[in-house]
């Protein structure tokens, strides 16, 4: 029986069904098929299963206001507290509030990259790069050096995958309150369900499930984030999560690689970084912001978020309740996947701006080049963006981007599910000399870092951890 110590408790691990958690087996042995509608992006999909047998730990805490899961079916209508039609509705609102924001963070096609990254050594050589894999590889910089954001298309990634992880993200969310409070996470243990967290001390407006690799494995367990816990509803949520955490890990590693290699770095230079890497997938539920929930009337905080001083103003005004509040990633990169509900903004210059996802038929990129209709996506749109490790390695040539998410008033539900590529515990990132010039951050030890920023995010704890500390 083996025991790991968790800031300072010994937690028994076969006790709490760590020891039962099957890795990373081919979903097609599993005799179980979930076929349905994707919430998420209106694609039927069908994936296979099998049971799981996650810790059963309850753990009540302050919960939101009572929220109403609604599901979207393929024939695109929501059903719940408020029944309206999901697409033209997105549409609406991203057409009406954010009409000059759309089409500023670049979309580009990496698939012409990602052929020379599957080579055993995920190793090229830039000089021999064609006219088309380098202006591929001069876009990604570019827009690395002046958004901190771009989105992929072209990655390889099963579409078949995409549907099956966004059907049971969303059924997970649907389940009673008390069912997804049986894999609560608590101060010992990171990994888990919740709806509490805090960011810049003020509490976020959603509800997320943490899912992530301790050196490198979902089934490993540390003492700075705990072990996973995995619902036992959906059956297929726990081997369609591990097959996709599997496949953003082997995308992220390879999204590192250009990042290196936009720099006139060789492509393997931040590769020592996630040898055995601690990232970790959240998957997030946006429910329509609701009177009492926030201090203010979805009225009042509608009128706010419309207004000249919610665009300009760095934090939201007082009584405003956020999805999330303003704030940078922790980790190395993030690949982020989300649905038509308009919310991510970016922080440029002296003013925020939508990050709207391709995945919105209203996206500038969907526009057919000639008449009338829009152009299908040939593959799911990701969103990427830089994380505060990487702009300590690239010593700010690329810096991580401030960001937020804002509540939606008008009844419609959001999701999205952030992977973010983390190093190793034991890493410590320092500066790269590539580009002349002292370095501008003493040397940061990603495990230390990842405990400060999880004890900020869990409860108020004053200040928070930045890398500004290191400066």
């Amino acid at each position: 029986m083996s025991c790991v110590r968790v800031q300072g408790a010994f937690l028994d691990v076969q006790r709490r069904g760590l020891g039962s958690t099957p890795g990373s087996a081919c979903l097609r042995s599993h005799p179980r098929t979930v076929s349905n509608a994707c919430p998420f992006l209106g694609v039927r999909s069908e994936r296979t299963g099998s049971p799981a047998n996650p810790p059963r730990e309850v753990d009540p805490v302050r919960q939101l206001a009572n929220r109403k899961h609604t599901v979207l079916t393929q024939r695109g209508r929501v059903h719940g507290r408020n029944t309206i039609t999901a697409r033209a509705s997105t549409s609406a609102i991203q057409e009406e509030d954010l009409a000059d924001d759309l089409g500023q963070v670049p979309v580009i096609d990496i698939s012409v990259l990602i052929k020379l990254l599957r080579t055993d050594e995920g190793d090229f050589d830039q000089d021999s790069l064609t006219p088309e894999e380098s202006a591929c590889l001069r876009t990604i910089g570019e827009s690395c050096a002046k958004w901190g954001f771009f989105h992929v298309v072209g990655h390889g990634i099963s579409e078949d995958l995409i549907q099956a992880f966004l059907q049971n993200s969303t059924s997970f969310f649907s389940m009673p309150k008390e069912e997804k409070y049986r894999v609560k996470r608590n101060a010992n243990n990171s990994r888990g369900y919740f709806d509490d967290e805090l960011t810049k001390q003020k509490q976020d407006w959603k509800e997320a499930i943490d899912i992530g690799a301790q050196d490198g494995s979902l089934e490993g367990c540390s003492e700075i984030d705990g072990f996973n816990q995995w619902p036992s509803t959906p059956t297929s949520f726990q081997p369609v999560v591990t097959e996709y955490f599997e496949e953003m890990t082997a995308l992220s590693k390879r999204l590192l690689r250009l990042i290196a290699a936009s720099l006139g770095l060789p492509p393997l230079s931040f590769d020592y970084t996630v040898e055995a890497h601690t990232s970790y997938l959240r998957i997030n539920h946006y429910p329509p912001f609701e009177a009492g929930g926030g201090g203010a009337a979805p009225e009042a905080v509608e009128a706010a978020l419309a207004s000249e001083e919610m665009a300009r103003s760095l934090a939201a005004p007082p009584g405003v309740t956020m999805g999330i509040e303003r704030h940078t990633d922790a980790g190395l990169l993030t690949i982020l996947i989300q649905d038509t509900v308009s919310a991510l903004q970016v922080r440029k210059g002296e003013r925020w701006h939508a990050v709207t996802s391709p995945n919105s038929a209203v996206h500038p990129f969907r526009a057919a080049e000639a008449g009338g209709g829009r152009r299908p996506l040939e593959s799911t749109a990701f969103t990427i963006n830089m994380g505060d490790m990487l702009q300590v390695l690239t010593n700010d040539k690329y810096v991580a981007p401030l960001h937020r998410v804002v509540v939606n008033t008008r009844g419609l539900h959001r999701h999205s599910a952030p992977f973010f590529l983390n190093p190793a515990y034991t890493t410590d990132c320092v500066p790269l000399d590539g580009g002349g010039g002292a370095a501008h951050y003493s040397p940061v030890n990603w495990g230390a870092f990842r405990r400060a920023r999880f004890e900020g995010d869990f409860a108020d704890v004053g200040v928070e951890m930045q890398i500004s500390n290191f400066r």
